[in-house]
Order: C-alpha cells, then sequence, then structure tokens
C-alpha cells in the first residue's frame, strides 16, 4: 500500500485489513495517505473511504489539505464508498452512528455538498434513526438540497404523520418551492411483494433466537434478512444478502437450519418475533444495528413497526403444574431436538466446572456420589435460582414456538408445565427435575471443554449479563 497508485487495488487490500485484530496498521495507512505525493485523486479518495469505513473521521482539518480544489473530503470519499453497494451503506450508517452528536450533526451538514444522486436514498436511510436531533437535522438539510428527489423525500416525511416534525418538513418544502425547485411526474409507490419464506430458531436458554426473512424484489431476484433478537435487549444484529437466484436462497436457508437449528415458520409469526424485538430495543434507548437501517428499505412500514406482543401463560394452570410436579420425565425434555441450545456456558460454570475437576481428583470413591450431589445441588442453587422468572419466560416462548412449528400436543404441555411450576414457592433448582439436568448438562458441558483445553473464560467477556451471555 505504500507503494501501489492503483485505486482499485487499494480498496482491495485495505478492506482485507478490517480482518486483523492488530489495528496498528490504521496508523500507517494515514500516514501512507498524508505522506505520499504520488497518488492521484483517485489512489487518494480510495484511501479515505478506507479509512472512513474504519471509523476515521476524514472529515477532519488533518485530511483538508488534500483536496486544495474544494468539495471537502466527503464528496470526494462518499461516492467511493457507494460504489461498494449495500457494504458501503453499511458502513457509512455504521460510522455515522458511532459518532458524538455533535458529529453526527457536522456529518449531515456536509451531506449538501454531494452531488452523487445516491445521497439522497442515504438521507432516507439515516432518517429511519430513532433520535429526534438527527432528524431535524435531516429535514433542514433537506431543504437546502436543490432537486426534485430531496422535495419527493420530505413530501414522504410529511406523509409519515410526525406531528413532532410537521412544522419543519413544511418549512424546508416551502423554502424549495420559492427556489422553484419542485418534483416532476407522479412518484411510483414501493411494491412490497409476498415473503418467498421464513425460518426462525428456537429460543436458547440465554434469551437469543434467530429468524430468517426472504422475499421477491422488483428484479425478478431474492433478498434475505437475518435478524438475531434476544429477548430483553431487542435486535443484537441483522445480516442481509441481495440478489440471490431461489437456489442460493435454498442454500442459505439449508446453511441456517444446520448451523442454527432453523425451522420453517409462517412470515406473520417472524414478524411477530421481530416486531417485540424492535419494541424492547426501543424501550433500551439505543440504536439498532447499522444493518437494519439499511435493510429496512426491503419491508413495508407497517411490517417493522414495535410492538410488544411477547407470549404468556394461559390462565388456571396452576393445578396442572402442581399435579406434574413429581413428573420424572420433566429432564427429558432437554434431550428434545428444540433444546439443543440449552446449555450454559458462561465464567461461573467453568468455575464450577473445575472445582468439579478438583473434587473428583481428591475425594475418594465411595464418598464421590454424595459428595458431588452436595456440589450439584449449590451449583443449581448459585446459576439458577436467581433466574427463575428469565428462564420461566424463556420456556413460555419456546412453547409459543413449539405451537407454532407443530410439535406434538403432549411436549408443549409438558414445557409449558415445567414454565408454570418454575413461578411455583416450592420450586427450586436444587431438586427440580429439569433444572437440576439442565445444570449437570452445562458443568458436563464445561469440564469436558477444559479437559480438551478449552476455556470460555480466556475468550469471551461475560459483560453486564454474566450468567447468561
Amino acid at each position: 500500500l505504500w507503494r501501489e497508485k492503483n485505486a482499485d487495488t487499494i480498496s482491495k487490500y485495505a478492506y482485507l485489513l478490517d480482518f486483523f485484530e492488530d489495528e496498528s496498521w490504521l496508523d500507517q495507512v494515514v500516514q501512507i495517505v498524508l505522506r505520499r505525493r504520488d497518488l492521484g485523486e483517485e489512489g487518494r479518495v480510495a484511501f479515505l473511504a478506507a479509512l472512513e469505513g474504519s471509523g476515521v473521521d476524514v472529515t477532519s482539518p488533518l485530511f483538508s489539505r488534500l483536496f486544495p480544489t474544494g468539495g471537502g473530503p466527503l464528496a470526494k470519499t462518499l461516492p467511493a464508498l457507494l460504489d461498494r453497494g449495500d457494504e458501503g451503506v453499511i458502513s457509512f450508517v455504521e460510522d455515522f452512528l458511532h459518532r458524538s452528536p455533535e458529529g453526527r450533526s457536522a456529518l449531515i451538514d456536509e451531506l449538501p455538498s454531494v452531488t452523487d444522486p445516491r445521497v439522497l436514498s442515504l438521507m432516507e436511510i439515516l432518517y429511519g434513526v430513532e433520535d429526534a436531533s438527527v432528524k431535524r437535522e435531516l429535514i433542514a438539510t433537506l431543504g437546502r438540497v436543490r432537486c426534485g428527489g430531496a422535495v419527493r423525500l420530505l413530501e414522504r416525511i410529511a406523509r409519515r404523520e410526525e406531528e413532532e416534525f410537521s412544522a419543519l418538513t413544511a418549512r424546508s418544502l416551502r423554502r424549495l418551492y420559492f427556489l422553484g425547485v419542485k418534483a416532476t411526474g407522479e412518484e411510483e409507490a414501493a411494491r412490497v411483494l409476498p415473503f418467498h419464506d421464513a425460518c426462525a430458531s428456537p429460543p436458547d436458554s440465554a434469551g437469543y433466537q434467530v429468524v430468517w426473512l426472504s422475499r421477491p424484489i422488483d428484479n425478478g431476484s431474492i433478498v434475505a434478512v437475518y435478524f438475531q433478537l434476544h429477548d430483553e435487549t431487542g435486535i443484537n444484529a441483522v445480516w442481509g444478502t441481495s440478489s440471490l437466484t431461489p437456489g442460493e436462497c435454498g442454500t442459505h436457508a439449508t446453511a441456517l437450519a444446520g448451523e442454527e437449528g432453523t425451522m420453517p415458520v409462517a412470515p406473520a409469526y417472524a414478524l411477530r418475533l421481530v416486531r417485540d424485538a424492535l419494541h424492547r430495543s426501543r424501550e433500551e434507548e439505543r440504536f439498532l444495528p447499522a444493518e437494519f437501517y439499511v435493510w429496512r428499505r426491503y419491508f413495508d412500514e407497517t411490517e417493522l413497526a414495535p410492538l410488544a406482543c411477547a407470549p404468556s401463560l394461559p390462565d388456571g394452570e396452576d393445578e396442572l403444574a402442581v399435579a406434574a410436579w413429581h413428573g420424572h420425565s420433566w429432564e427429558l425434555l432437554l434431550e428434545d431436538d428444540y433444546f439443543v441450545g440449552w446449555i450454559m456456558a458462561n465464567h461461573r460454570v467453568y468455575d464450577l466446572a473445575e472445582e468439579w475437576l478438583g473434587l473428583e481428583k481428591k475425594t475418594a470413591d465411595a464418598e464421590l456420589t454424595q459428595v458431588m450431589d452436595a456440589f450439584l445441588k449449590r451449583a443449581c442453587t448459585e446459576l439458577l435460582e436467581p433466574e427463575m422468572e428469565r428462564l420461566q419466560g424463556r420456556l413460555v416462548r419456546m412453547t409459543d414456538f413449539m405451537t407454532q412449528t407443530g410439535r406434538d400436543a403432549d411436549v408443549v404441555e409438558k414445557t409449558r408445565a415445567v414454565a408454570r411450576s418454575l413461578a411455583l414457592p416450592r420450586a427450586a433448582g436444587s431438586h427440580h427435575p429439569f433444572l437440576r439436568r439442565y445444570a449437570l448438562d452445562s458443568l458436563e458441558a464445561a469440564r469436558d471443554a477444559l479437559n480438551e483445553g478449552y476455556d470460555v473464560r480466556r475468550h469471551y467477556d461475560d459483560g453486564d449479563d454474566a450468567e447468561w451471555d
């Protein structure tokens, strides 16, 4: 990269640098951009686009001398970023979300300097960000973009009936109308086609669930969007892919079934899961993943409107749960394919598994059964009893998923009875057959991993949700 002049080659190699964990290369790329004198404008733009995609503020004065003829760095780098398609747009939105409020405002203010017409689509994507100040900045900025596309976008914003922004939208429109800028012709309504297919994974014991939705688009290809959901934090991650053939879409769905255990579901149910997760994300008052704002354009607004719709237990089942309390087969649920993801693998589990290994080595065979039984009771108490409410909610979600995927009624009823039993005063992790088996399976998996030289404590930080990550 210190020697390369071809813009395409620079872009390809700079893209590969993102795969290295050691980010010392970033300082070198900045030095390359500032010190090389043999780069043409296209080469400089390629380097700056790479830096911008890595979160560097290329609008800072440090880079201003690279464009003495004016126009600003963004006017040079943004078109190159947009040439990368969805990947480039996602990089831009990701950088936008990571900026301070002042940084986001400065970036919006500079967008009119970019003459590329694709900037209007980018501004519409940014308008979807759940931040009132971002929306106000964009509406005001659109009033300075003298083209019919800006009028169209403002008119669409006005039709959304967001009263908070109606006066500001009307002012920007009046300004453009006064300057003689009008949208010509009739605007074609976006056509949303029926879904091609949908699938989802069973909820796991950490609260995660995967949803996949695909639908054909106007050019005849298929777009597929993958959501990773969490029952407390909402939408955790989003990925998408476009221009798929039906065969390629099927290949992706098959691979997802193998990796995530997804099963076919009705699109309406998949959307319900996503909408509930959106509601939870809004409650958390945090930005959604950048990919969500980009891939949302393939959905109708009502399809992704936040809606609290978590399942709940039917009334009047207390007696069923009590009657089934002595059901010795409850623990066998964990052998069902739907419960494959029900294994804890956090730091505390590995601490206890390590203690287990030590007890096995120093305890005499005659005493081992008694010692391990006492140890398991303590492990259940520490790991599970504080989390009964969370576990119950996840079991309720499991019964909902089972019903949606046509699971046998007796398995659904047994899972529902386990969920109901966790709310009973006598439920204790150390005696409950389902919870005892759940803790034992998790400890055994951790113990086996330690014996094979793998320790989750060296690879992951449990973070704020130490019990369930």
